[in-house]
Order: C-alpha cells, then sequence, then structure tokens
C-alpha cells in the first residue's frame, strides 16, 4: 500500500472514522491498540501477507529476549542473550538482503569457470531448486528498531516493555513508515499507555 495512493486515502479514512468512535466513546487504550495494530499488520501485509509471518516473529522474539536480558542478573547470560537477538535480527536481514545477490553473482562466477572448460549448462543453482527471494519491505528499519531496543534494556537505559500488542505496534506502526523513522521506545510506550479520551488528544496520538 502506498502513501500517495487511492487505497491508502481511503484506508486512511476508514481508520480515521474509527478512531472518532473509540474517542467518543471513551473507548480503553487497550483497545485502541488493538486496532491500531490490527491496521498496521493490514497495511504491512497488504505488499504481501507472508511479510506479516516475519514482523510478527521479529516482534514476538525480540520481546521476550528483551524481558528475559531484564529478568537476569548473570553478565554472561545477558551477553548470550543479546548475541541471540543480535544473531536472529542480523541474520534475517542479512539473509534478505543478500541471498539473491550471492546466488546471482556465485551463478556468474561458475559460469564463467565453466566456459573455460566448454561446459554445458553450468548454472549452479536453478530457479526451480532455489527461490529467488523478495526483499521485505522495511526489513532494515523495523529490524534495527528492534534490535537498538532489546540493546537499550541490555545496558539497562529502559525498561522491558511487559505488553507484547504495546510492543507490538511500536515495531510496525503503520504511521511510522510514512516518516521513516520512529520515536524512540520510552516515547512510544509512554504515549500508548496514556488513558486521555479527548478526541483531540487521541487524533492527535493517532495522526503525529
Amino acid at each position: 500500500m502506498i502513501f500517495n495512493s487511492a487505497v491508502f486515502i481511503y484506508f486512511f479514512i476508514v481508520v480515521l472514522t474509527v478512531c472518532y468512535f473509540f474517542a467518543a466513546r471513551k473507548t480503553p487504550r487497550n483497545i485502541q491498540n488493538v486496532f491500531l495494530l490490527i491496521v498496521s499488520y493490514i497495511f504491512y501485509g497488504w505488499w504481501d501477507w507472508i511479510f506479516l509471518i516475519l514482523i510478527i516473529s521479529v516482534s514476538v522474539s525480540n520481546f521476550y529476549i528483551a524481558l528475559l536480558i531484564e529478568q537476569k542478573e548473570s553478565f554472561k547470560t545477558r551477553g548470550w542473550l543479546l548475541f541471540l537477538a543480535v544473531l536472529i535480527d542480523m541474520g534475517m536481514l542479512c539473509f534478505f538482503k543478500y541471498y539473491n545477490f550471492f546466488i546471482d553473482n556465485l551463478n556468474v562466477a561458475v559460469k564463467t569457470s565453466a566456459g573455460l572448460f566448454s561446459v554445458e549448462n553450468p548454472t549452479l543453482f536453478q530457479d526451480s531448486v532455489f527461490l529467488q527471494i523478495i526483499l521485505p519491505v522495511g526489513i532494515s528499519f523495523f529490524t534495527f528498531q528492534t534490535l537498538s531496543y532489546v540493546i537499550d534494556v541490555y545496558y539497562r537505559k529502559i525498561k522491558a516493555e511487559t505488553n507484547l500488542i504495546d510492543f507490538s505496534l511500536f515495531v510496525c506502526f503503520f504511521l511510522n513508515w510514512s516518516r521513516g523513522r520512529s520515536k524512540g521506545p520510552e516515547t512510544f510506550f509512554l504515549k500508548s499507555k496514556k488513558t486521555e479520551r479527548s478526541i483531540s488528544i487521541f487524533f492527535t496520538r493517532v495522526v503525529f
């Protein structure tokens, strides 16, 4: 879903209408956040629903790793948990960003070498065997966002978030994609837990 498309405009109007209804009815903030999370998943999954598996997996894994890091007192255990988060996040990022590049260049190298020996059909990796991996939208954005959050928890700069819904919303809140940046986790979680009910405050929170 592109921000300057007609689909997004209709989508955004519907979202604002529901938000107005929530604000007018003084809907509890946890229901507001569930709605915004569903909306954000619809927005992200519009390109390809399979991407939702990726962003949900990243959200859940980093959420629980951060909780464990905060609970553990052992420096060694905390270090291994941080290493696990880096391994998951950066491993996923490198796989999706460089898989096709690696396979394509390896095939070129094989063809070049095989040409010296007149080998027919020297392609090492066929498309029927190895998939052409599609790069998920915004993967660098949410990968570094979640990783920086875990690092902040590791260094005790912030407390680990205990609500999975709020954390998942922090990872994929759809309006952050329009800005190309996210507010820091402390600021975001503080706003997501506010209980003000006025329409003006609610719309300011959603739009800005």
